[in-house]
């Protein structure tokens, strides 16, 4: 039972429900196996030798029409892949941007606290000298 004997409704009905339920690698497996059918076929019409009755001009503009439709829609989906792969992409570096600025901030945060806490440390180390100077230079 080929692809032209379920309507073409169930068809669609039955694709997206595959979409939803299997994971994404065997969608895209099926896509690329789907695309290399049509591909071949395609080109297996494409390279016929012309019957002895397609000699006339509108059989000719059929093929080159057909032809057409064939490559604009295999640019498609490559188009659409390509889409989908680069959308992917964008949201990676999107989240990786978000979390990269979120740690940089805090480790901002943090440096600028260790400034603090050692000029703190720094101040209390030259009072603490002083103390120390001043001991040692009064009177007993």
């Amino acid at each position: 039972m080929g692809t032209a004997d379920v309507p073409r409704v169930r068809l669609r009905f039955l694709r997206r429900l595959a979409k939803k339920i299997l994971p994404a690698s065997a969608v895209t497996s099926y896509r690329r196996r789907r695309a290399r059918r049509q591909y071949l076929q395609g080109l297996g019409e494409a390279l016929s030798w012309p019957s002895e009755g397609q000699g006339d001009e509108a059989l000719e503009l059929e093929q080159i029409t057909r032809r057409y439709g064939f490559y604009q829609a295999l640019a498609k989906d490559a188009l659409d892949a390509t889409d989908e792969v680069l959308q992917t992409l964008d949201r990676r570096i999107e989240g990786l941007a978000a979390r990269h600025g979120e740690q940089l901030r805090s480790i901002r945060e943090e440096v600028a606290a260790l400034r603090s806490s050692l000029q703190e440390f720094g101040r209390n180390l030259r009072d603490l000298a002083e103390q120390q100077r001043s001991e040692r230079n009064a009177p007993p």
